[in-house]
């Protein structure tokens, strides 16, 4: 249930969400944990003429605290974390060591705030992480800007404590990532290879720590601000492969390559201009091929029940309306996704959770839901008493059953 913030609240500077259960039947007794992800809004990116209504939160010293409070509140096992400012890191790392919180990251080069992965002590361990640019791991028949946006990676196992509550835990293991995808709303076609790209290095990796991890079961979740409402082409090709409406997909990629050269081109006449759409119907066509060839694909965990929970709150895909509010935008750019093989699975949409929990061995038993439009009581975020960022934070309760999983009520309608 939505709480809209007042000034009596013990934290009324930000609003306060109930997280709320997915229908299902069964006791659930497994391991339990949630993960978050959230973009801080880099102190750095803020300007004021964008945010016109924000008044005092945009100073730092007011911003920070009420992040703290947020997060405290919340108390995820994992928080995946972007725009973090590296100025910023012996603040933020201190604040997680308080809380029993350790905290790894990767500093995109050339931008002044970073990614980072912070999980409870108590429960994870980090076994490896490595931190990349998309420019660097891009096919080399793969045409591309330099962005300098990045992916962190990290894997865990879980801890003593957690396998002697939980004994099942010791053939478990779990890879998380977050990224921050490139921001330009013409860059369509940008977004779409670094979707694949991510895809690609996360589903190589699982592949390679299978082989190596001498039976350890590995899930893997990817998230973060992917900047691609899931009605566009990124998402479309990330999430529905090749369920999606192709020739829509193409459309939108060629015209995303054809806005972004043509700005290079000095006289653009006729020859230039057929030259370019040549040259990104190519682009378009290989991207598109490459994401059909590879076998996995991003299942997002609110698009699979959110629409379970919130009914006609639910947009395209299932969706929530948005993530992101400002005078300038409003939209949904945040997602939690878990890696899917694509062998036999049907379009997100049609995707049942017993299906769903059948494939990963892993349970969805709460999501954090979003407020809608007409909830909202801000012009645009960050506001005062509504959130200290300019995204809201989402999140996640899963769980790590044992050998046998639950039957879902067959009433559900799903």
């Amino acid at each position: 249930m939505l709480q809209p913030p007042r000034n009596e609240q013990a934290h009324s500077d930000f609003m306060i969400r109930d997280m709320e259960p997915i229908p299902r039947s069964g006791e659930t007794d497994g391991f339990r944990f949630t993960i978050m992800s959230y973009n801080l809004l880099a102190q750095h990116l803020v300007q004021r003429r964008l945010y016109p209504f924000s008044g005092s939160i945009l100073k730092w010293k007011t911003r920070f605290p009420i992040l703290q409070l947020e997060i405290k509140h919340y108390n995820p096992s994992i928080i995946c974390l972007q725009e973090v400012d590296v100025d910023q890191l012996v603040n933020w790392d201190t604040f997680f060591r308080k809380n029993q919180y350790k905290l790894c990251t990767y500093e995109q080069p050339g931008k002044s705030h970073c990614v980072a992965i912070a999980y409870k002590t108590q429960f994870f361990a980090l076994e490896d992480h490595f931190g990349e640019t998309f420019d660097n791991v891009t096919p080399p028949d793969l045409n591309h800007e330099e962005t300098n946006n990045g992916f962190l990676v990290a894997k865990f196992h879980y801890t003593r404590e957690a396998i002697e509550a939980h004994a099942h835990l010791k053939d478990k293991g779990l890879v998380v990532s977050t990224t921050h995808l490139f921001w330009r709303p013409d860059a369509c076609y940008e977004r779409a290879r670094q979707y694949y790209v991510l895809l690609e290095n996360i589903s190589s990796y699982v592949a390679k720590i299978a082989i190596d991890s001498s039976g350890i079961d590995y899930s893997a979740i990817m998230a973060g601000d992917f900047n691609s409402e899931p009605f566009d082409a990124p998402y479309l090709l990330a999430t529905t492969k090749a369920h999606a409406d192709n020739e829509s997909v193409r459309d939108k990629l060629i015209q995303s390559v054809i806005s972004r050269k043509s700005d290079s081109l000095e006289n653009p006449d006729c020859e230039k201009t057929a030259d370019l759409r040549s040259v990104a119907e190519t682009n378009a066509n290989t991207l598109i091929n490459l994401h059909k060839q590879l076998n996995y694909r991003a299942q997002s965990l609110y698009g699979l029940a959110y629409h379970l929970i919130r009914g006609k709150e639910a947009k395209f895909g299932n969706e929530p309306a948005f993530s992101n509010w400002t005078p300038a935008f409003k939209g949904m750019l945040d997602y939690i996704f878990i890696l899917s093989k694509c062998d036999g699975l049907k379009p997100y949409s049609e995707v049942d959770m017993f299906q769903f929990e059948t494939a990963h061995k892993i349970k969805l038993l709460k999501l954090l839901p979003l407020p809608t439009e007409d909830k909202m009581g801000v012009a645009g975020l960050p506001h005062l008493r509504w959130s200290p960022s300019d995204h809201i934070s989402i999140m996640a309760e899963l769980e790590v059953p044992g050998d046998k999983i639950d039957s879902l009520v067959a009433d559900l309608g799903l």
